[in-house]
């Protein structure tokens, strides 16, 4: 029993030695270990976040008429607007490529808090407008020779109309037609509509009426409108010349007050009349200047009646 009980203090007196020996006390024993212990560790500096440069953009020229802004690189994409030739904006420095390889793009400016695209090859970018400016062959900027065939035909106009319609109308049982004039405003060219197909709008107007009121009234006043939006197409076209083709709808509103010849105890009556119908024309511009140009037209109308007429305008590019 007393070897037993030797043993057993023996072994409660070295197990302390033995895990001294092992180092378990050794970290309270060192006070360099201590400080390590009691020092809560520095946060591991985070690494900056690199920053994708800002595209701080540059100067360029737009060197044609009419060129296109687009919602997206892409020529199938919706057009946002149009730009004059000679106009000084500000792109991008990246270029982008075009959905399917097709063209190259610029981002731009294309109006408050609106960006869009437009292709590389409508704009002279500052560096190279200043690398040809001393070339004799370049074409200065405000030259009145157009290299460009689409000027034309891209290009957005506004004038004073003249028709002259075999203007044919339903009275008394029977279809009549006279030479009527009218006059009004023309506009032509690229707008937000169709996906910037260039169109045609007329609103004309006159207070003279057909001189075949004559023949049943002593007496006609009033007046007559006419409106039309036609899509155009080129047939050809040069730098001054441009044959296109046209066709869409038109409508038109009449009113006059008639006194008839049969029946002058009725007093004057109201004639008041609204058709609508479809029109097709063949156009003729010639480009006479930078700004302006001069315009005819030969239409035949569908409506109620059917009639021809002839036409011009003189017309302001803005």
């Amino acid at each position: 029993m007393r070897f037993y009980a030797t043993l057993f203090f023996l072994g409660v007196m070295l197990l302390p030695l033995s895990a001294l020996a092992q180092g378990d006390y050794a970290p309270y024993q060192q006070p360099q270990q201590i400080k390590q212990i009691l020092t809560p560790k520095k946060p591991m500096p985070k690494k900056p976040v690199q920053r994708r440069p800002r595209d701080t953009g540059q100067d360029a020229v737009v060197k044609v008429d009419g060129a296109a802004i687009y919602l997206a690189p892409n020529f199938d994409s919706p057009v946002l607007g149009y730009m004059d030739r000679g106009r000084r904006i500000r792109v991008s420095k990246a270029m982008y490529q075009g959905i399917g390889g097709l063209g190259d793009f610029y981002r731009v400016h294309a109006g408050p808090k609106r960006f869009g695209y437009i292709t590389d090859t409508d704009i002279i970018l500052k560096d190279q407008h200043r690398e040809g400016h001393g070339n004799s062959n370049s074409e200065p900027e405000d030259e009145d020779e157009d290299h460009d065939t689409r000027d034309i035909y891209l290009s957005r106009y506004v004038g004073l109309a003249f028709y002259n319609y075999n203007y044919a109308e339903k009275i008394s049982g029977g279809a009549r037609s006279a030479p009527t004039a009218m006059y009004g405003m023309k506009f032509d060219g690229p707008t937000q509509l169709m996906g910037g197909l260039p169109l045609d709008f007329d609103l004309l107007f006159t207070t003279v009426p057909p001189s075949f009121y004559n023949q049943i009234a002593t007496g006609v006043s009033g007046y007559m409108f006419m409106g039309d939006m036609l899509a155009n197409l080129p047939v050809t076209q040069t730098r001054r010349f441009l044959l296109s083709a046209g066709f869409g709808l038109m409508a038109r509103f009449s009113d006059w007050s008639v006194l008839l010849k049969n029946r002058p105890d009725l007093g004057k009556f109201d004639s008041q009349e609204l058709a609508m119908g479809v029109v097709g024309e063949i156009s003729g511009t010639v480009r006479l200047t930078k700004k302006f140009a001069l315009r005819a037209d030969a239409r035949y109308i569908y409506e109620k009646e059917q009639y021809a007429g002839i036409g011009a305008a003189l017309e302001y590019r803005y």
